[in-house]
């Protein structure tokens, strides 16, 4: 004779243990899907710092342009 109530349980438990996975999957994708959204900020001011630093090279740059290093200093560099 076929336990019914033996096969009821173990569907239940299985029922249970997918939930359970559903629910961890779930969280994990929440969590991987926001974590590239929180270097966003770190993107944005690393890019703008990045931008100041080749503007500020190419200021210099051009400020200093033709002299060496030895002329400089030698004479202090009144630029």
């Amino acid at each position: 004779m076929f336990n019914y109530q033996y096969l009821n349980d173990y569907v239940k438990a299985r029922h249970e243990e997918l939930l359970k996975e559903a629910e961890t999957e779930r969280l994990i994708r929440k969590h991987q899907a926001e974590s590239p959204r929180s270097f966003n900020g770190l993107y944005l001011i690393l890019n703008n710092l990045g931008k100041i630093m080749v503007n500020w090279g190419t200021f210099l740059q051009k400020r200093y342009e033709g002299i060496s290093y030895t002329q400089c200093t030698q004479s202090g560099c009144k630029n």
